[in-house]
């Protein structure tokens, strides 16, 4: 929603958005190498920024580092000196989803190089020839001049996914509550089930890549289950030795609640004593209830294979103690199903979709095309669910993650191996990708 980017800067998300940036390019460098064209024009013509320290964003400006190492020295030998390149960051880190060493080596390429990397800094406006910013959490502003701007920030939805949302919504109100949650989730994506099938479709639409998150809640929707379950005295509050013996029993079927089940392991002490836990057979009748549901999660079948399940962000025991302690609002010793609830939301949200990249989604598209060989899926809900009662569910092969850093560098996180950087990175993975 920054103010201008639509209306000035350049997106990098399809075909023709290179194909947008590339005529920018060739127009910038026509227009600066025109006679009548001043030190001050060539300068801000030929100053490129790019807006985004992601793996897209560090691409862009590696591809214009080598545009104006090799092309441009051939084609404007004359402009070269006027050529700046900045790559504009919110954070102190590019590629922060990567190994630390990446981002640190992508750091040096870029100084070698002669990009200038703004880090911590907020555009706040795009106009027409500068860009207004501020650093950190710094009031004042400051301008930079610019030629061509490409927008590598952030992911906004395509208008369809928000339509077929509002209309998914409209489908399941009074028809099914837990759909209707599972749509209405701020979360960017249409929200599918671990088979890809989108969420109150009734297995009539599938949804892969971007456009696509992976079942946002597991547990909330169930509190009531759960709470019923975890309540051995029956008197409507869970204390703390009860809320420990469900986590326990519940952590193998639903991943997010293991740092849980783990630090009340810890701080709670059982009544009954440590030998006794699992006589009251509370995680036999979880597991038993929910995978009738088909909401049961296996174990990764190894360190880089996914499940959706296996994505949880996991929290610091301190961490965890101040979200216990919040939601007990009327007793520090137990808490009644309201309270419960918000707890279970809360702890959902530790869940991680997968990323939104390209090896994502092309596993995704593999896994549909087998499942729609089948022969089976006729759009009709009683053939998705004869389908999917032998199917498996979606996993990620993780192959690790490439980012190009120009002039044939590039930097590649391997898992197992960890990180890789300089020239063998790429060859490296077109080797593991073909494997």
């Amino acid at each position: 929603n920054t103010p201008g980017v639509k209306e000035n800067a350049f997106f990098f998300k399809e075909v023709q958005d290179a194909h947008k940036v590339r005529e920018k390019v060739t127009d910038l460098f026509e227009m600066a190498s025109l006679p009548t064209a001043t030190k001050e024009d060539r300068d801000r013509l030929l100053s490129f920024v790019v807006v985004g320290g992601g793996p897209t964003g560090v691409e862009v400006a590696a591809d214009l580092v080598d545009f104006a190492e090799r092309d441009a020295i051939d084609l404007y030998p004359k402009l070269r000196e006027h050529i700046k390149i900045t790559l504009v960051n919110t954070g102190n880190f590019l590629l922060s989803t990567y190994d630390q060493s990446i981002s640190k080596t992508c750091m040096e390429v870029f100084q070698e190089k002669g990009v200038d990397v703004m880090a911590r800094c907020q555009v706040v406006e795009v106009g027409s020839e500068e860009i207004k910013m501020k650093r950190g959490n710094e009031e004042e502003l400051f301008t930079l001049p610019y030629g061509c701007v490409v927008w590598a920030a952030g992911n906004k939805e395509h208008a369809l996914t928000n339509q077929l949302k509002t209309s998914l919504i409209e489908k399941n109100e009074g028809v099914s509550e837990l759909n209707v949650t599972s749509l209405k989730a701020p979360v960017r994506g249409i929200v599918t089930d671990e088979h890809l099938g989108v969420r109150g479709s009734g297995g009539s639409i599938f949804a892969l890549g971007d456009a696509a998150i992976v079942r946002h809640d597991r547990t909330e929707p169930f509190a009531a289950k759960l709470f019923k379950a975890a309540d051995l005295n029956g008197n409507g509050e869970l204390d703390l030795p009860e809320l420990r013996e469900l986590f326990t029993g519940a952590a193998d079927e639903f991943p997010q609640l293991k740092d849980y089940a783990d630090y009340l392991r810890e701080a709670v002490k059982v009544p009954w004593g440590e030998d006794d836990i699992g006589k009251t057979g509370l995680a036999k009748v979880i597991a038993d209830a929910f995978r009738l549901q088909k909401l049961a999660f296996r174990k990764a079948l190894s360190l880089t294979n996914q499940q959706v399940g296996d994505r949880t962000k996991h929290q610091a025991k301190e961490a965890i103690f101040a979200e216990i302690d919040h939601v007990m609002e009327h007793d520090k010793s137990s808490m009644n199903f309201e309270e419960f609830r918000r707890l279970l939301e809360s702890v959902d949200k530790n869940l991680q979709p997968f990323p939104p990249t390209a090896q994502v989604a092309a596993q995704q598209g593999k896994y549909l095309a087998d499942l729609l060989s089948q022969g089976v899926l006729d759009g009709a809900q009683e053939s998705y669910a004869e389908t999917v009662r032998s199917a498996s569910v979606f996993s990620y092969f993780h192959k690790g993650s490439l980012a190009y850093l120009g002039g044939g560098l590039a930097a590649f996180d391997l898992p197992l191996i960890g990180p890789v950087t300089g020239p063998a990175a790429g060859g490296g993975l077109e080797v593991f990708q073909n494997f």
